[in-house]
């Protein structure tokens, strides 16, 4: 293949990679228009990226075994296709519940994308661009998510919600073909393996009744829901279930044997918590201005966008990182992280642009350091042959960690909202000064009777979603705290962190 043709193409499959990731968050801030339009209320707003989710971790192990079944370049087309047919009957969604649905197989078409483009980009360049295709992948990956969130609510407020989904389909109808004329004669190597369907289907169900309760329980009521309890006891279940089957099968889903690599174990666990807390922030953050500070979708996507343009100043950085420990890095990273959290906990109903965007741009700074010491912890202690299995695990973790994490960072948003909206309005009675000097005011402005009422309602309840926002992100910020603890431990370790390749 000639060089021009071979570098077009690895920009296309780098589309595909930016395409799959920006679709993650298309609904983050466009979720309210959807619930709104569709007749869902706002407290359920986030299944649309939850689920998604899910099914991006349960299309994901099939990505090998249906290479070797279809062809990689044939199953890559097949996912685009399937992708492109489940964006479209996303527009044309009549109920929430059907939109929940038709973004589950979204995401399932969509999982195995990443570990074949990546196998693809592998064969296609040679060994000495390794490194600038990695940074790539790592710009993408830390990124897009924050332009997906932001031109899916502009989007659906200039316009209509169903066009974020309609703009998929010319670019997989441009790529699809173009991938098959010049790729079809490709030979690219996957490791030989069977189908081990116990192990997947036992994969699928804990991932699928685990997270389905985790993201269902506030809506149903917890532990007073038969579901809720059934679909905990069926995961739960599955779960040790699938460890205990996959562990010891030839040919397991998702090669948990890696984990025995301290420097993988640790870069999963520094992934899972930071991308929870990553999503975290950008979802909640915009729905709260969406809802409560009445910011359009254009000005929080200024704001959200201003954490992208940080992580870009600084992405010049990334190939000096190649230099030290991966873990000094990772810990400036977690350190921007906590102290923009921590700043943000401080935020009430009268904050100003300012302050929301300096918050945006230290969550920036930490975003330009953590991905690409992840990716060098993770993988520079596995051979070639494990590369691709690290990837699934990979990107299993970062997909039930952004999707489970949005879920409970809402649930934990909305459980405190309701305990300050009591808390506050416990001490406003008919007989108390503070209500009786509100009503003077009100009534000053000719604000009277059930609008006075109305008003005193809605100020309460910015309040109280305030007062949950500042506690979502202390929580956040402590989490981190303990990530950044965990990792400066292990700098105290006389072995060196990354093994040498086998």
């Amino acid at each position: 293949m000639k060089p021009l043709i071979s570098k077009g193409i690895s920009i296309a499959l780098l589309g595909v990679l930016f395409l799959t990731i920006f679709n993650f968050t298309l609904t983050n801030m466009a979720a309210p228009y959807i619930a709104g339009s569709l007749g869902a209320s706002n407290d359920i707003a986030t299944y649309t990226i939850t689920f998604f989710a899910l099914g991006n971790a349960m299309g994901l192990p099939l990505s090998r075994i249906c290479s070797l079944k279809f062809g990689t370049v044939t199953f890559l087309i097949i996912c685009l296709l399937l992708f492109a047919l489940f964006s479209y009957l996303c527009t044309v969604s009549t109920s929430y519940a059907q939109i929940v649905i038709t973004r589950f197989f979204q995401g399932f078409a969509a999982g195995p994308l990443f570990p074949l483009v990546a196998r693809i980009l592998s064969s296609l360049n040679p060994p000495e661009k390794k490194q600038s295709t990695t940074t790539c992948i790592i710009l993408i990956s830390a990124i897009t998510p924050v332009f997906g969130a932001s031109w899916g609510g502009c989007i659906a407020y200039e316009y209509h919600w169903n066009w974020i989904f309609y703009l998929n389909l010319p670019f997989i109808l441009l790529v699809a073909p173009l991938f098959y004329f010049t790729l079809k004669d490709k030979p690219i190597e996957i490791p030989d393996s069977a189908f081990n369907p116990i192990g997947y289907i036992s994969y699928c169900s804990w991932v699928l009744c685990l997270g389905s309760a985790i993201t269902l329980g506030q809506y149903l009521d917890w532990h007073r829901s038969s579901i809720i309890i059934a679909l905990f006891a069926v995961g739960t279940f599955s779960f040790f279930f699938y460890l205990l089957w996959d562990l010891k099968h030839p040919h397991p889903i998702v090669h948990l044997q890696l984990f025995k690599k301290f420097s993988f174990s640790l870069a999963m666990t520094s992934l899972a918590g930071l991308f929870s807390a990553y999503f975290g922030m950008v979802l909640l953050l915009g729905l709260w201005l969406t809802l409560d500070v009445n910011y359009t979708p254009l000005w929080i996507a200024l704001l959200i966008g201003s954490m992208s343009a940080a992580g870009l100043v600084l992405s010049f950085l990334i190939p000096t990182l190649e230099r030290m420990d991966p873990r000094i890095p990772l810990c400036v990273a977690v350190v921007f992280f906590a102290v923009s959290c921590f700043y943000t906990t401080n935020f009430s109903v009268d904050i100003n642009f300012g302050r929301i965007a300096t918050s945006r741009i230290l969550s920036g700074f930490g975003l330009a350091f953590f991905l690409a010491p992840l990716f060098r912890m993770a993988f520079a202690s596995l051979n070639h042959e494990q590369t691709n299995d690290g990837i699934v695990i990979f990107q299993i973790v970062r997909s039930i960690a952004s999707g489970l994490g949005a879920s409970i960072y809402t649930t934990i948003w909305w459980r405190r909202s309701i305990f300050f909206y009591e808390r506050l309005g416990s001490d406003l009675t008919a007989f108390s000064q503070e209500t009786k000097f509100y009503f003077g005011k009100a009534a000053f402005f000719d604000i009277k009777g059930l609008k006075a009422d109305a008003k005193l309602q809605d100020l309460l309840s910015k309040q109280a979603k305030a007062l949950a926002l500042d506690d979502s992100f202390y929580l956040m910020a402590w989490v981190c705290v303990i990530l950044l603890i965990g990792i400066l431990l292990t700098l105290l370790r006389k072995t060196p962190l990354i093994e040498k390749s086998a």
